[in-house]
């Protein structure tokens, strides 16, 4: 029985090893346009678009210590649009420590296609997200410093 399955396996790659020899250019064209089907668009948002309901902001940030030294950040902030979300971090980060200065803004919007660590985003996450997004119940600003 054994004997047979080699037999029938070594048939089958010497079959697929012909047929890719034989038809490798039509192979190759299906592959290529395969990947451009696939490829994404970009999904870069014009910062002063203002969506019907709150999105949800990742910012990254670096703080300047009146000493010298810089820290970088990241924030979830609730806003309609990526302008309210800096305001809304200048506004709390002036009222915690007004001698802090802050540069180095990034922003961009969480959705279904943004990937932490190199994994989607799990419905647990989500609930973390939504969980330390400030403006929240607590009025605290959660930072999460990129250096650790």
């Amino acid at each position: 029985m054994d004997k047979f399955v080699k037999e029938e396996t070594a048939a089958k790659r010497e079959y697929q090893t012909n047929y890719y020899i034989k038809n490798k250019e039509s192979i190759a064209a299906y592959n290529k346009s395969y990947r451009k089907a696939k490829k994404k668009e970009s999904t870069k948002l014009d910062s002063k678009k203002t969506f019907p309901y709150s999105q949800y902001w990742k910012v990254s940030y670096s703080c300047l210590f009146p000493k010298g030294n810089s820290i970088k950040f990241k924030s979830v902030i609730i806003a309609r649009s990526e302008a309210n979300a800096k305001k809304f971090l200048f506004k709390k980060i002036k009222e915690d420590t007004p001698d802090l200065e802050v540069s180095g803004i990034r922003i961009s919007m969480f959705d279904k296609s943004t990937l932490i660590r190199g994994k989607k985003i799990s419905t647990l996450n989500w609930l973390d997200i939504k969980n330390s997004a400030f403006p929240n119940e607590l009025n605290v600003l959660f930072k999460y410093n990129e250096s650790n």
